[in-house]
């Protein structure tokens, strides 16, 4: 990295530039959760593991997801 500080060419300024618009820009983009109940006024999360299921490796997998106010947030699957 430090190379590059050094010895900058046309080509890493016009990225950085591209970065930095794309960064300015995405700030003000963002996703809105929306409270529909008390009920929903919580952070959950479901996991599905399954044990020594690769039959070659023995090794275990799970699937997970976590919901907010109702609306997944994160999830994983193998």
């Amino acid at each position: 990295m430090s190379q590059l500080i050094e010895n900058t060419a046309l080509v890493h300024w016009q990225t950085l530039k591209l970065v930095l618009r794309y960064l300015n820009v995405s700030m003000k983009i963002g996703l809105k959760y929306i409270r529909e109940s008390q009920e929903e006024d919580t952070l959950e999360g479901y996991v599905d593991p399954e044990y020594a299921r690769n039959v070659d490796t023995r090794k275990s997998l799970s699937d997970f997801v976590f919901t907010l106010y109702g609306s997944s947030i994160s999830w994983k699957t193998n």
